[in-house]
């Protein structure tokens, strides 16, 4: 199973790269699966490959943005530290994507199958 993070700076319009991201997988009963750590790339993606192909329980996600790194090296004060986003995933045969639109005061999540 892959999962994408797409990060889109929406205080200027474009993607995101650079943002620090972070994703911790677990299996349904707890049992820590798999994490990585990394930015996003220039077209503000990260790209996080689940050791786990297919499975009776669901793959529960904790992903992590680093949004005051990402607008300090803008010159830019965020309001948030650290946004997050927790998931389950039923299909680990899919591919999945996560896009967050970020500003220094607001931010979203989506996610597509």
């Amino acid at each position: 199973m892959k999962l994408v993070v797409s990060v889109v700076d929406g205080f200027h319009g474009r993607p995101a790269g650079g943002v620090g991201v972070s994703v911790v997988s677990s299996a349904g009963n707890d049992t820590h699966t798999g994490e990585s750590r990394g930015v996003t790339d220039e077209n503000g993606e990260f790209r996080y490959k689940s050791g786990i192909e297919s499975s009776a329980v669901a793959e529960r996600f904790e992903i992590e943005l680093d949004v005051d790194a990402y607008f300090s090296a803008l010159g830019i004060v965020s309001f948030y530290r650290k946004v997050g986003a927790s998931c389950r995933v039923f299909e680990p045969a899919s591919d999945y994507r996560m896009v967050a639109v970020i500003t220094p005061f607001m931010q979203a999540t989506l996610s597509a199958h």
